[in-house]
């Protein structure tokens, strides 16, 4: 892939992702961004500036934005169609990990700690205790099943 191609891409990534999280308005993004207004962002739409990796590592940062550039391939990040668990293989789960935002990573690292681990400073006591409840749910629902 040449460069042009990928810069043209990399544009069309960009613009897709300021209609996905603010509904179009550039200077809302731009200031999502850290920028003053959205002109940072017209340059880059009109190929005046390159986007960056700095500024693609920065996107990707947003809830729900992971893997918008590095996985999307030209278009939007393809989305994952309902799944139920019995059915899913490693692929599929680690697919779904990867698509998710940073907060969800860590409720499922929360979840599969070994005891042995040390619970993670950010969990909270709130949170310990939801999904507490829902892996003793889970494990109810597994015995009723059998």
């Amino acid at each position: 892939m040449n460069e042009a191609h990928i810069a043209q891409q990399r544009r069309e990534l960009l613009s897709k992702a300021i209609d996905h999280l603010t509904l179009g308005d550039r200077s809302a993004f731009g200031r999502r961004l850290g920028f003053k207004d959205g002109a940072f962002i017209r340059q880059m739409l009109n190929g005046s500036r390159a986007v960056s990796e700095k500024t693609i590592r920065h996107i990707e940062s947003i809830p729900g934005m992971r893997g918008w550039f590095t996985q999307a391939e030209g278009n939007e990040p393809p989305a994952l169609p309902p799944l139920h668990a019995a059915d899913a293989s490693p692929d599929d789960i680690a697919a779904r990990y990867r698509a998710s935002s940073v907060p969800v990573q860590r409720i499922v690292e929360l979840v599969l700690r070994q005891p042995s681990e040390p619970v993670p400073e950010w969990a909270t006591p709130a949170l310990l205790s939801v999904v507490t409840a829902g892996l003793v749910l889970a494990q109810e629902l597994d015995t009723k099943q059998q």
